[in-house]
């Protein structure tokens, strides 16, 4: 089973863009049975293969996409990538393994025929924290620069222990339980490793 890697990817660009964007996320509504068995429906984004920022998919006769793993890797950057949330400037998910690095080039690449001057931010992070991340693109008449920071999960892991007052995480280390400081307050690990987490998205 793949790690899950979520992500948010916020965009900046004119009233055009935004309004160009907004219309690339085309929307299909689906049909579903809750657990009580009614009938429900629900608006979910169109395969991320069919929207208009996406390169074009062969399609073999029954409309399934050809070499789809090859597709996805190429093209968005993982082997499957689901967006959950949406907008005409930003966008959320989680892929398999790695971040939609290659659709964020996509999304700029659509975006510039509407604002030369588009650039986006993704911040990203493994379920489990091995790692996280954060990829900027920017669009400056015409030219592409990308750039991206990552930490990785030891590196919280020691940012963690320095905050706590040790010289490491031991392996038994309860993440989820109250630690006491030197100075007698309590704090909860977890939230240590969180705040560290933010503030490196927000640098």
């Amino acid at each position: 089973m793949a790690n899950h890697v979520y992500f948010t990817i916020n965009i900046s660009t004119n009233e055009e863009g935004e309004k160009a964007f907004d219309k690339a996320l085309v929307t299909q509504t689906s049909t579903y049975k809750d657990w009580e068995g009614t009938a429900r429906e629900m608006e979910e984004l169109s395969e991320l293969h069919t929207l208009p920022f996406m390169p074009e998919a062969e399609l073999d006769e029954e409309g399934f996409i050809v070499n789809s793993w090859d597709y996805y890797c190429d093209n968005v950057g993982a082997k499957w990538c689901n967006i959950e949330d949406w907008s005409g400037d930003w966008l959320s998910g989680y892929s398999a393994w790695s971040p939609p690095s290659q659709m964020c080039e996509n999304i700029i690449k659509y975006l510039m025929k509407f604002d030369p001057n588009v650039s986006l931010k993704m911040t990203y992070e493994d379920e489990f924290r091995n790692f996280v991340g954060k990829l900027w693109i920017d669009a400056a008449e015409g030219e592409i620069s990308i750039d991206e920071e990552e930490m990785d999960g030891d590196e919280i892991a020691d940012q963690v222990a320095a905050h706590l007052g040790l010289e490491e995480i031991p392996e038994d280390f309860e993440w989820g339980e109250e630690f006491e400081m030197e100075d007698g307050d309590t704090v909860y690990p977890y939230e240590v490793s969180d705040d560290i987490v933010y503030a490196f998205f927000e640098a």
